[in-house]
């Protein structure tokens, strides 16, 4: 996992790479790109705040560095911990 200020932004997951994007961007977001998809460790508990990237999708520099950018973004507006 990785943190920033204290909180975590990203980590892997199976294999999903996770990055933690705000939920009000979420809908928009999985309307773009068909790959990513709310992280959902164990089946009927999704992490509101984290979405999962598949390997086609983190294999796509373009991509991976938009999400990875609006992660750091929004981490870096919540309170350190």
């Amino acid at each position: 996992m990785l943190f920033l200020n204290g909180s975590m932004l990203a980590g892997v997951f199976e294999d999903f790479v996770f990055l933690r994007i705000p939920p009000e961007e979420q809908d928009a977001l999985l309307s773009q790109f068909h790959e990513l998809k709310r992280f959902e460790p164990n089946e009927g508990q999704i992490m509101r705040e984290y979405m999962a990237m598949s390997e086609t999708l983190f294999s796509n520099p373009v991509i991976r560095k938009k999400l990875i950018k609006r992660a750091i973004e929004h981490v870096l507006q919540l309170p350190p911990k």
